[in-house]
């Protein structure tokens, strides 16, 4: 059992070698370009203010989404070490009903503070086909750079984002 384990990480640390000593050839032939580090933003969403109604969510999702940045050392902190976050309590089926959706997505298009986003799952973001499509649009411009759920496998390709449209309605 141990034995196999060690092969899996000797296997990782090779593959891993491999592929930096690719991109790093590939990148001084021009072949490709430097990629830039993403930095996080996480978007936390509950449908209600009601403080009876889905009074967990928040704290639910805050913890599985912080867990799953730490377990794949994405960058969700601060110069000042707090978490870089954004929590609202408005429902997301209706377009132009969220200030803080609406001043994140500013944000991406004028490219301050953040690139990427984690949430929960893609229906915490939006619910309704003008902001999914504004997500959509800048993803595509790579304003928005990467896109983390831990509930929802995403790839920046066109099924990726084929199933993405799905899953905002």
């Amino acid at each position: 059992m141990q034995n196999k384990l060690a092969e899996r990480q000797y296997e990782r640390i090779l593959f891993d070698y491999a592929e930096k000593f690719r991109n790093q050839k590939l990148k001084s032939r021009n072949k490709i370009k430097e990629e830039k580090e993403a930095v996080y933003v996480l978007y936390l969403r509950k449908s209600t203010k009601s403080e009876d109604q889905q009074k967990d969510s928040i704290d639910e999702q805050e913890k599985r989404c912080v867990d799953f940045a730490l377990r794949h050392g994405l960058n969700i902190r601060n110069e000042d070490g707090s978490i870089r976050e954004i929590i609202e309590t408005e429902s997301a089926k209706d377009p132009d009903n969220r200030p803080l959706f609406r001043e994140m997505l500013d944000n991406f298009e004028k490219e301050r503070y953040y690139n990427s986003i984690i949430t929960w799952a893609p229906d915490r973001l939006t619910r309704n086909m003008k902001e999914a499509g504004e997500l959509m649009d800048l993803i595509k411009k790579g304003k928005i750079y990467d896109l983390k759920f831990p509930e929802f496998p995403f790839q920046k390709d066109e099924m990726g984002m084929l199933f993405l449209g799905i899953a905002f309605i």
